[in-house]
């Protein structure tokens, strides 16, 4: 495996460096090689190399006609720089995801450069972080490719991958306990009485799409239900598609004919808008004929729909401090083991399933 990065000594001296350069005005000059070989006990070479990094994140430069570099008049005195990597489409939950690690990031004294993707298969994730110093990477719904597992197998910087369920030892990752969502959205609906409990597959089939139907499956056969495939309902969402529009068509053709269950589990509240205004349209009254459970996404959109959704939900800044945490501990010690870090999700009740279901 290669050194990581975080390891060798003129990216520490860097990092020290940066932190020496906040106490040194704009526009005054650098500490020679020299001195700073003797005041940190290094070579010249890691010395210089240490300096190029400083000089190509702009927070020094050598002036026309100068050898001594200088503190730049312009620059971001954050402690770190951080690579946020995420999807180039329009997302509501990336957009959640992310600001909550911008948030957590702030207490480190951290700033991001945020570079976007257009899918799996064309990212270079070693160009995508740069001269950062760590990174975050929100995958899209798609597979991960071989040379993206091999990356990830072999960092060489301190790397946390977020939302996907990354069975690789070596990648620390955040991501939500999706097979308990799907447990207590069946379990709750279970409780109010209901037997007949569909699911909707309003998301892409991804990692977090399938823990959360298997939780589902998981609680139903607890609960003695069989002939369970005839209830998973897929919408055929694709990656990158807007699963309001999807789910709410593909759902108006299903309520063509009989509806043949009580009780909905919707894998993510936005699929939920679309297939609660099917029902709607149909004529299906939500909760009086149909309770609806819907995976709240990170958005918090339960409690603003109309009826008010209810949701297996998380506390999404919960998830950008387990991020944080992870960068911080793997910044201050190279050598940290990866870690994986699972968020609880919660049951909120809202007016879509709270009403009890009697058996007919």
């Amino acid at each position: 495996m290669p050194r990581r990065l975080a390891a060798t000594k003129h990216f520490r001296l860097s990092q020290r460096l940066r932190q020496e350069l906040r106490a040194i005005p704009a526009g005054q000059q650098v500490p020679t090689v020299q001195e700073l070989r003797a005041s940190h006990g290094v070579s010249i070479a890691t010395v210089e190399r240490a300096l190029r990094r400083l000089e190509r994140e702009g927070l020094i430069h050598r002036p026309a006609g100068r050898q001594r570099f200088v503190v730049a008049e312009v620059h971001d005195r954050a402690l770190r720089r951080i690579a946020l990597i995420r999807p180039d489409y329009p997302s509501s939950n990336a957009d959640a995801i992310c600001r909550a690690v911008v948030e957590a990031g702030r207490g480190y004294d951290w700033s991001f450069d945020l570079s976007s993707f257009r899918d799996l298969g064309g990212l270079d994730l070693g160009r995508a972080i740069g001269e950062a110093d760590a990174a975050v990477f929100l995958p899209s719904s798609e597979a991960f490719p071989g040379h993206l597992l091999d990356a990830l197998r072999q960092p060489r910087k301190p790397l946390v991958v977020l939302h996907q369920h990354v069975e690789i030892g070596t990648a620390s990752s955040v991501s939500v306990d999706d097979r308990q969502v799907g447990r207590l959205a069946a379990r709750h609906l279970l409780a109010l009485g209901h037997r007949r409990i569909a699911i909707t597959l309003d998301q892409p089939h991804d990692s977090t799409v399938m823990e959360r139907l298997a939780g589902w499956r998981e609680a139903m056969a607890e609960a003695g239900q069989s002939g369970l495939d005839e209830l998973v309902l897929d919408c055929g969402v694709e990656s990158g598609e807007d699963a309001r529009q999807v789910a709410y068509r593909s759902f108006l053709r299903r309520l063509e004919a009989p509806v043949a269950f009580t009780g909905l589990f919707c894998i993510s509240a936005f699929g939920a808008m679309g297939v609660l205004r099917a029902l709607r349209e149909r004529a299906v009254a939500v909760p009086d004929r149909v309770s609806v459970v819907a995976y709240g996404d990170e958005v918090g959109l339960g409690a603003f729909l109309n009826p008010p959704l209810t949701v297996v939900e998380i506390d999404v800044k919960a998830y950008g401090r387990a991020a944080a945490e992870i960068l911080d501990r793997q910044l201050t010690d190279p050598q940290s083991p990866a870690r994986q870090v699972v968020i609880a999700p919660h049951l909120v009740v809202h007016e879509t399933g709270e009403r009890r279901h009697e058996q007919g």
